[in-house]
């Protein structure tokens, strides 16, 4: 099984829409929650940092392509949006 590093970039509108309908504050809160599951589900040697807006690279030490996939996988399903009302 090869490992290699790998980053993963991911990007998504949220902060604009969470802005237009609940201000700045709001959107930030929400960057900051994401920012918190993000790192909480990847591993103490992977780095999540936010680029811009809502973007958002991961990098992940010694991962294999399953790996990459799977991480890959579940941020899609994290980036659908549930709103509270």
């Amino acid at each position: 099984m090869t490992t290699t590093s790998k980053v993963l970039v991911i990007e998504d509108d949220i902060d604009q829409k969470i802005t237009e309908e609940g201000g700045t504050e709001a959107a930030n809160q929400a960057l900051i929650f994401t920012a918190r599951v993000m790192r909480a589900s990847f591993r103490d040697c992977d780095v999540v940092a936010r680029l811009r807006g809502g973007e958002f690279a991961m990098l992940m030490a010694e991962s294999t392509e399953k790996m990459m996939m799977a991480a890959d996988e579940a941020l899609s399903e994290a980036r659908t949006p549930a709103w509270v009302q």
